[in-house]
């Protein structure tokens, strides 16, 4: 299983959270969990180009058929 559909997961769960319960909780509440969600979709970036060369390599070594 991919490391980034939990990481999507967490994101639309903190998502929703702050859309639900945003109102009733102090302002600064709502900078950590936007705070959350970027770091999260930061490392889903990191995790999703980390290995883009290697990929990339590999599909042109298969495209000459080697």
């Amino acid at each position: 299983m991919p490391i980034t559909l939990p990481l999507f997961i967490a994101i639309t769960a903190l998502s929703r959270l702050v859309i639900l319960q945003g109102k009733d909780q102090p302002p600064v509440n709502l900078l950590y969990e936007s705070g959350a969600i970027l770091v999260l979709a930061l490392a889903c970036v990191v995790i999703t180009y980390r290995h883009a060369p290697e990929r990339r390599e590999r599909n042109r070594t298969e495209a000459n058929g080697e």
